[in-house]
């Protein structure tokens, strides 16, 4: 069953993230495409099965959703059907004619609270026509802890552009479960002579230790709590799910990891030395040259391939798992690599700036890790060579998540290979 069906440009993934967690924390089912099916068939036909069954469609309109074709059809749609509700997330910008007559609901500096005059005009719109009452669940700590004890909880979903194919699934495991750290071999780059590279890559160097996966009692205790009064909209079952597994130690050799992302100018180098393009380059879409000219910026729009096949052309390889948790955690497994209390300051995530784009590499130095390890939290997403069901995880949130949650070292996305987005990049490792 689907109650609510959300239409939005890809440009403003996080209000239709955040909107999505809150009518799911108010009872309602939900559909957006984060939840398209990988291989299941043609992704035009499911988001017009799911467009019919929902009861309600909330559009969110920007400049972007009002150029859109296909958002103007699902508005269409939704007229047609009268179950449309307008939600206007950008200032100074009208619906197309003939899909402003609805109210509109007003998000435009929404930040995620639930109880928003916006937010309250839509939930009372799905009511009516879902002619379902909301249901919010007031004791989050209590609801949260029980559910930690529960091994079927569904998992948090920390969803991706809609610039490709959409993630695999699950996008939000637990560490240790089911993933695999061997990453397979990958073609190089193409290239007619091997030229070595010339723009630095600073390296720090991981002594080899113990790397601490899963959390102690008393850190899941302070996420809970942290989680409670800070992330009103973020669905309680999942923030338990990722902090149910107990904590673990695996040996690992030392290593040396990029102490940033790898940058735009760096990349911008490899591509020029050896002419590679990379996938979203080859299909036509937006791709790392749209930023090319932030040269210190972490380089995205880059598919687990295109990844690997610079790391390769630098000597290394993509960190596993184990690798980059060391990497953040440190000796002594911290929560964040500046320590156990986040600090929206030291990073560059949804909760640090009001626009959501990236930052260049260096510019939290206070948020390094122990090691010397820039944006592990945040600005960028970062592919790594551990495969989990099918896909590639990815770990440290980026500039669009709540990185309070998202940031966690036990937080893990998993996509396709061929997956690329514009706040996902990597960074690279080196045996020593």
């Amino acid at each position: 069953m689907v109650d609510v069906f959300i239409s939005y440009k890809k440009e403003r993934r996080a209000h239709a993230k955040r909107l999505a967690a809150v009518l799911e924390t108010y009872g309602f089912e939900v559909w957006w495409d984060y939840d398209l099916l990988v291989g299941a068939g043609d992704y035009d036909t499911q988001i017009e099965h799911k467009l019919s069954a929902a009861k309600a469609v909330i559009v969110l309109w920007c400049s972007g959703s009002r150029a859109s074709r296909f958002v103007k059809d699902e508005a269409d749609r939704a007229v047609r059907a009268e179950k449309l509700l307008p939600a206007l997330i950008e200032a100074g910008v009208d619906p197309p004619l003939g899909l402003g007559r609805a109210e509109m609901a007003h998000l435009l500096a929404w930040s995620g609270d639930p109880s928003a005059e916006g937010v309250v005009r839509l939930v009372e719109g799905v009511e009516r026509l879902t002619k379902r009452s909301r249901h919010y669940r007031p004791n989050m700590l209590e609801t949260l802890r029980e559910a930690a004890a529960l091994p079927s909880v569904t998992s948090m979903r920390l969803e991706m552009e809609d610039t490709n194919a959409p993630p695999m699934t699950p996008p939000f495991s637990t560490i240790g479960q089911g993933a695999q750290s061997q990453a397979p071999p990958v073609t190089p780059a193409p290239s007619g002579q091997s030229p070595q590279a010339t723009t630095t890559t600073d390296f720090a160097e991981v002594p080899a230790g113990m790397c601490r996966l899963g959390f102690s009692q008393a850190q899941i205790d302070d996420v809970v709590r942290f989680t409670q009064r800070n992330y009103p909209h973020i669905l309680l079952n999942s923030v338990a799910h990722v902090m149910a597994r107990k904590e673990a130690l695996v040996a690992i050799a030392k290593f040396a990891i990029g102490a940033t992302p790898v940058t735009n100018a760096q990349y911008a180098e490899f591509a020029a030395a050896t002419g590679y393009r990379t996938l979203a380059e080859r299909k036509g879409a937006d791709s790392w040259r749209k930023h090319e000219r932030q040269l210190d910026h972490p380089v995205v729009y880059v598919s687990h391939s295109d990844a690997r096949a610079f790391c390769q052309w630098r000597g290394g390889d993509l960190p596993t798992l184990e690798q980059w948790v060391r990497a953040f955690r440190g000796d002594d497994g911290r929560l964040y690599p500046w320590g156990e209390i986040f600090d929206p300051a030291k990073c560059n995530t949804r909760e640090s700036y009001r626009d959501q784009t990236t930052t260049p590499v260096r510019q939290h130095s206070a948020g390094q890790s122990s090691f010397g390890c820039y944006d592990m939290v945040g600005n960028v997403g970062e592919w790594t060579a551990t495969s989990d069901g099918g896909g590639f995880v990815l770990l440290g949130g980026s500039y669009a998540d709540d990185c309070g949650v998202a940031g966690l070292p036990v937080a893990l996305r998993v996509a396709a290979a061929t997956y690329w987005s514009s706040d996902i990049g990597f960074r690279c490792v080196k045996a020593l």
